[in-house]
């Protein structure tokens, strides 16, 4: 209900009254699914969770975002979600109107520390991101603590427990499409910065959430050696990293320009079992393999003639495609994740 309030009058309710404000964290995904499918849309129980984190299930945003889906993108959800975490959605939804009015009244010191905490899903503890804010915007400790004063008296920055904050999801949304203006390298630099920080944060308080979140910077800054290292792991499928690692894949030419044919081969044919796996475990039927072995298939074959990772990765494509089962993969240890340069 106090969510971007423009007079910014939240903190000084709960002075005047002497109360604590009450997170509420939306509709879960079973409503989530049931509203889809009474607006006649395609989802299932990843997309509807994926909706939710992009507009922290608040009600108004959930239905607009599904009314969108339904007239834009022909009732697919899953599609709506990939356009909308990258900004790239094709109408514009009930957050940008809202939440975007709120960011156009903020302080530009204060945007743009929300603009860059936009990168982070996960929470942080509060030194953690006036580390990140620092290196990445320049501000310093005092211009950073003031403005987070600002997005919590405003209701766009939640608090957790041992000091721990993150932008509230729905303005994370707004944020990163604010952010992407700034240019390719002005992101990228940012996330090789909250990378960075979330590794380290990660050696001192191991999370799942932190790590999901390593996983997804290490892949959007083309560090796909890190996610090749894990993807061998059950955590790793289960954390819905897999929709942006697929992405990556699905256009060697752009993610895996700089590396070199062997290194694709191998990193390709440790991720095809992702989907593989999916298929057989969950049932699913759109999981899209086929676009890992086009991949494959376009690594000169020159440089591998002869080698042993050919006739290795010739013998695992046999396997993996001739086989009823995968194995399931050992859980990802925190050893591994220290063991990562």
């Amino acid at each position: 209900m106090l969510l971007g309030r423009p007079e910014g009058e939240v903190s000084a309710l709960e002075a005047i009254l002497g109360v604590t404000r009450e997170a509420l964290f939306g509709w879960a995904s079973d409503t989530v699914a049931a509203a889809a499918h009474d607006q006649g849309c395609q989802s299932d129980a990843a997309t509807c969770q994926r909706l939710i984190d992009l507009t922290g299930g608040l009600p108004l945003f959930v239905l607009n975002a599904i009314s969108v889906a339904k007239s834009a993108y022909d009732g697919s959800l899953k599609q709506f979600c990939a356009d909308l975490a990258q900004s790239a959605h094709t109408r514009e939804v009930a957050q940008d109107f809202i939440l975007g009015r709120v960011f156009d009244r903020l302080p530009k010191a204060v945007a743009d520390v929300a603009e860059t905490l936009s990168l982070c899903d996960a929470p942080l503890r509060r030194t953690e991101i006036q580390a990140y804010i620092s290196s990445a915007g320049g501000s310093d400790q005092a211009n950073a603590d003031r403005a987070l004063r600002h997005l919590v008296s405003h209701g766009l920055l939640q608090v957790f427990a041992d000091d721990r904050i993150k932008l509230h999801d729905a303005a994370r949304a707004v944020g990163k499409g604010r952010l992407l203006l700034r240019g390719a390298e002005s992101v990228k630099a940012s996330r090789e910065t909250l990378r960075a920080v979330v590794q380290k944060s990660l050696l001192e308080n191991w999370h799942p959430a932190k790590l999901s979140l390593f996983l997804r910077l290490s892949g959007e800054v083309g560090r796909l050696d890190v996610l090749v290292e894990m993807a061998t792991d059950e955590l790793f499928h289960e954390m819905g990293v897999w929709p942006e690692v697929e992405a990556l894949l699905s256009f060697p030419g752009r993610a895996v320009k700089r590396i070199s044919p062997g290194s694709t081969l191998s990193i390709l044919m440790r991720f095809i079992t992702c989907p593989i796996k999916n298929r057989i475990l969950q049932g699913i039927n759109n999981c899209s393999e086929e676009a890992t072995f086009r991949s494959l298939n376009e690594i000169p074959r020159q440089s591998l003639r002869g080698s042993a990772l050919a006739k290795e990765s010739a013998y695992n494509c046999s396997t993996l495609v001739t086989s009823s089962w995968v194995n399931s993969a050992n859980s990802l240890s925190r050893a591994r994740f220290e063991s990562l340069p």
